[in-house]
């Protein structure tokens, strides 16, 4: 490994210290509701958008004649 190092003009990386975090506190049950209900929110919005899009493709799909339901 030292020789590969040596031989791409390449030194070697000193090892990096440890970086100790804190565990994040509980959450209270107020707070667990509030989070859980800004994603239901999005969840719904998310519905409301693929529905919306339906619709519009419902509207301006144009069927061929080489497609398989164009008579319908």
């Amino acid at each position: 490994m030292a020789d590969f190092l040596k031989r791409n003009g390449l030194k070697k990386e000193e090892p990096k210290k440890a970086e100790v975090l804190e565990f994040p506190p509980k959450l209270s049950e107020q707070e667990l509701i509030r989070r859980q209900l800004i994603i239901d929110q999005a969840w719904e919005r998310v519905l409301e958008q693929r529905r919306e899009l339906d619709r519009i493709v419902e509207r301006s799909c144009h069927r061929g004649p080489f497609d398989s339901d164009s008579d319908l």
